[in-house]
């Protein structure tokens, strides 16, 4: 392995008379002979219910044996002895990987090195841990920002360690139990000034608010969203490895014609901002939780028995560039045909407005943009497990996710009227008694039959209250009563997640996609490959039976379904991502 480093000097006098001189240094190592020995470390793996395929074929850590040359990983070969549990892994240039989906629980690999040019062997122990978390959680999560940032420039040299450490950008969010955001948040930014007194680190909770100063074009506003991004971030050392959820705060332009001036209708209930962002403390609707950061009732159930709807007023919603549009939802057992989502036209001609719904087909999402259906084929629905969907409009192109599965569609966006008067929103499905919506959409297969719940439906950085329906049928809001496992509940224990903040855009009106949904296809559940060339069986047989489901748990984060996304400039602008456990 070769580094290739420059080091630039600037020189001066006290006369004004300067120079730069610039020295490459080329950093090399030899291979030696020295033996290695049997080494021990431990993996720890975080990852959002329903994003299970995230993990599949993706460096989980780097092997590790004892050894002083520990540059040329790359030279020594490695064979899977035993796995505890029967999980199928494989070794590639000393990074652990598997194909298959990683289970919550404990797993232990045994890995046997080899380093020909000593003729040296080791056995790596890996202890491995995985643990899920429901979406509603990283949604929820506190976020503070220890700063530690280094100037560097041709003229002036790196700050000593103990200067730049307090310069520099980690973020993390996390969760307490028992405890609200907001509460986390004002109870960090009182004491923050200790990090200061006692480590000379400037801290900040809640991060920046991506929108302040935040300049969006013409007819746009600045709306900030939280996304999971479909893989994950790890951090690799030689004794410890942690992969994590790898979240993005971003600003997003969104059509400013569709905002919604929220007011506080509940009584008692105020909403209060802290670092620019709302949030609402209100006790009297706690029973009803979760809430949005306006007091709004986030989820609704669709009673077991079928025939259940929920119709709202579709003028706060937009078909139109730039939006993003997401939602949460979760289907009882057994699965069948049914609508979710409706936004369109309650009278003819139904096609001069572009109208967009989600139905299951076959275990399967299908999508209709009018006359475009996009089927979800490579994402198979399980009963009990929360689904997050995302989409946004980005010109003619539509960029759907669903929990780390990504898909792209185009579609003839002309429309020849933008009249919303007739416009709603159904959740749930649609009336078939005394009402002719069920006939005006004919391409649709069951429209009253969904059984299950729905949640955080957010259209340009807007929640809907599902308490504001304009006609409710066989269905509730507040909390969820599915057979789930946690529906809306807060977990055990706290969990310290990764995070990843980023920049307000230029004010460009850049319509180029957020990187994170650019995926023409979904991660594939392939069937398990019979052989790989660098991956072994296990010798071991399971004591244990491999369950057969993702998670049960909710979750939340990505890309969803029905306005369009911020166009404007949805490209994230990264800083430092921490995963720290």
């Amino acid at each position: 392995i070769t580094k290739n480093l420059t080091v630039t000097f600037n020189a001066s006098d006290n006369k004004g008379y300067s120079a730069i001189t610039t020295i490459p240094i080329i950093v090399g190592d030899i291979l030696n002979t020295y033996p290695i020995s049997n080494g021990f470390k431990t993996i720890n793996i975080l990852y959002v219910n329903g994003y299970i395929n995230s993990l599949r074929n993706v460096p989980l850590g780097s092997i590790y044996v004892n050894d002083l040359d520990d540059w040329f990983r790359i030279s020594r070969t490695y064979a899977i002895r035993n796995v505890g549990n029967g999980q199928l892994f494989s070794t590639s240039q000393g990074f652990l990987s598997t194909p298959e989906a990683l289970y919550p629980g404990s797993y232990r690999i045994h890995v046997d090195v080899t380093k020909p040019i000593a003729s040296s062997t080791a056995l790596s122990t890996i202890d491995l841990s995985v643990t899920s978390v429901d979406s509603e959680f990283v949604r929820e999560a506190a976020t503070i920002r220890i700063q530690v940032y280094q100037y560097r420039s041709l003229y002036y040299p790196p700050l000593p360690f103990n200067e730049a450490k307090k310069q520099a950008l980690t973020d993390v969010i996390f969760y307490v139990p028992s405890l609200k955001r907001n509460d986390i948040e004002n109870t960090l930014n009182m004491n923050l000034p200790l990090f200061l007194s006692r480590y000379n680190i400037i801290a900040n909770a809640s991060g920046p608010n991506p929108c302040t100063n935040y300049i969006c074009p013409t007819n746009t506003i600045c709306r900030s969203t939280r996304t999971i991004q479909p893989l994950p971030y790890s951090i690799d050392t030689n004794q410890t490895s942690f992969v994590g959820i790898n979240v993005v705060d971003s600003g997003d332009c969104v059509n400013s014609t569709y905002s919604t001036n929220f007011m506080n209708t509940q009584f008692g209930c105020i909403t209060y901002t802290f670092n620019n962002l709302t949030y609402c403390p209100c006790t009297s609707l706690q029973t009803y939780a979760p809430l949005g950061p306006y007091c709004q009732v986030l989820g609704r159930t669709f009673n077991e028995s079928g025939g259940g709807y929920a119709v709202f007023d579709g003028r706060t919603f937009s078909n139109r560039a730039p939006t993003r549009f997401s939602f949460d939802f979760s289907i009882r057992s057994s699965i069948i045909d049914g609508l979710i989502l409706l936004y369109g036209r309650n009278t003819t001609p139904i096609n001069d407005f572009f109208w967009t719904a989600i139905e299951i087909y076959q275990s399967r999402l299908r999508f209709h943009f009018r006359d475009t259906i996009l089927d979800a084929t490579n994402t198979v629905l399980n009963a009990s497990t929360w689904y997050h969907v995302e989409y946004q409009y980005v010109d003619s192109t539509i960029l759907v996710s669903i929990n780390d599965c990504q898909y792209v569609t185009t579609v003839n966006d002309t429309l020849n009227t933008y009249d919303l008067s007739n416009v709603q929103l159904y959740l749930g499905g649609l009336p078939v008694t005394g009402s002719l919506m069920s006939g005006l959409y004919p391409s649709l297969t069951q429209v009253n039959t969904f059984s299950g719940c729905i949640r955080n439906v957010l259209s340009n950085g807007y929640y809907l209250d599902m308490s504001k329906a304009l006609v409710s049928v066989n269905s509730y809001y507040g909390q969820s009563s599915c057979t789930l496992t946690n529906p809306y509940t807060t977990p055990p224990t706290s969990i310290t997640i990764t995070t990843t903040i980023t920049t307000p855009r230029p004010t460009t009106t850049s319509t180029t996609p957020r990187p994170t949904t650019t995926s023409t296809t979904s991660r594939p559940t392939t069937p398990r490959p019979t052989t790989t060339p660098t991956t072994s069986r296990p010798t071991t047989t399971p004591t244990t039976p491999r369950p057969t489901t993702t998670s049960t748990t909710p979750r939340p984060t990505t890309t969803s379904t029905t306005p369009r996304p911020t166009t404007t400039s949805t490209t994230p602008r990264p800083t430092t991502t921490s995963t720290t456990p």
